[in-house]
């Protein structure tokens, strides 16, 4: 079992999750990737190395055609794994834990090897990222928000690592169970007038996640 997580100072409220990974699976293959140029090398170079029929963890960010290695306040984020060498992962489950990745999984159908994934759309951390689809800049979402949804997604996570620390490996259950789980939150948020925002938010997620 590997765990992707690059180093990025927009992600590092995740760590919890990653902790939690450790705790669960002490055996765990933890794959760090810092912004510097040889640390991307090097870690290409070992993804090269794994074998297939494993369940692979990502958590970080990507995009329709990447996702992305490590980052810094000085230097932006890079391409890690593209739709170019995603057919290293053959055979396996890619649970991505990243913003964006449903697109990634999609682009990447023809080339995943016979690898089943698990994808999310918009997972925004930082206030910016809320400009950048139309529909999530209508909800309004104010600082507080943003921080409510973060404590979710980082208790979500912990869940899908959770279950499969139990055994349960397809894809196709994990997201059943993701659904259902955000389909409670959002009922019992809409609840709150105060968290009415955020479960609009879980919304998007919900609608956007794929599988397959």
């Amino acid at each position: 079992m590997y765990l992707i997580f690059p180093n990025d100072p927009s992600t590092d409220f995740l760590k919890e999750v990653i902790n939690h990974s450790i705790e669960l699976f002490p055996e765990i293959n933890l794959v760090e990737c810092e912004a510097s140029d040889d640390s991307y090398t090097a870690t290409k170079d070992f993804l090269a190395t794994i074998p297939e029929g494993r369940t692979i963890f990502f958590v970080g960010h990507g995009s329709l055609d990447s996702l992305y290695g490590g980052a810094s306040h000085e230097v932006e984020k890079r391409p890690l794994i593209t739709l170019k060498n995603i057919n290293l992962f053959k055979n396996s489950k890619l649970i991505l834990m990243a913003c964006n990745s449903t697109g990634f999984l999609e682009s990447s159908r023809k080339m995943r090897n016979f690898s089943d994934g698990l994808g999310f759309g918009l997972l925004p951390s930082e206030m910016r990222e809320l400009q950048v689809n139309r529909k999530i800049r209508e909800i309004g979402l104010a600082e507080d928000d943003l921080d409510k949804f973060k404590e979710i997604l980082i208790a979500l996570f912990k869940k899908i690592i959770s279950k499969v620390a139990r055994g349960e490996h397809c894809i196709e259950s994990l997201a059943t169970f993701v659904s259902t789980y955000i389909s409670k939150l959002i009922n019992e948020l809409v609840t709150d007038k105060n968290m009415v925002k955020v479960a609009k938010l879980l919304f998007y997620v919900k609608k956007d996640l794929i599988s397959g």
